[in-house]
């Protein structure tokens, strides 16, 4: 599946856009996929005198196919249900500007690629703030090797903590 990340826009794939700030329900229709709610929340109040104002809440929609494309994509909402992240985990080939980029490439590879105005975290976690983007190494995500294992593109701007 190809899918062009146009950041601060959203993505547009199968002459489909999907734009940052969609609705829920909207994301899906325009999908039209099968798809997993992964929905949670970590309860963190027994750690704050009862205050639930501390947990984590997560809302997304999993996606295993898309377009009958086999690939692994979570589509995160923000507390109103707009769309504010997408993490790619395979089947995916992302166009950024001019390059490409997939999941068959070394991430210092395509930090060389997009440019060099990225902050490696840590080994094998690359943050490119102009493009609201992270990549990690699949050793990064537990697996052993140094190539792309998992983008993460997002509506909001990444601090490097």
């Amino acid at each position: 599946m190809n899918i062009f990340y146009k950041p601060n826009i959203g993505i547009e794939f199968s002459k489909k856009i999907i734009s940052w700030n969609t609705n829920r329900e909207m994301v899906r229709k325009i999908l039209n996929s099968e798809y997993e709610c992964g929905d949670y929340e970590l309860d963190n109040s027994e750690f704050f005198n009862g205050n639930k104002s501390y947990n984590i809440i997560s809302k997304r929609d999993i996606y295993k196919n898309i377009s009958n494309e086999i690939c692994l994509i979570f589509f995160n909402y923000d507390e109103n249900e707009k769309l504010d992240a997408i993490e790619i985990h395979n089947g995916v080939k992302l166009q950024i500007g001019e390059n490409q980029i997939d999941f068959s490439q070394n991430i210092d590879e395509i930090s060389r690629i997009i440019g060099n105005e990225s902050d490696e975290i840590t080994k094998g976690n690359i943050i490119f703030k102009k493009f609201k983007m992270n990549i990690s190494s699949t050793k990064y995500m537990g697996g052993d090797s140094e190539k792309l294992g998992y983008i993460f593109l997002s509506r909001d701007e990444i601090i490097n903590e």
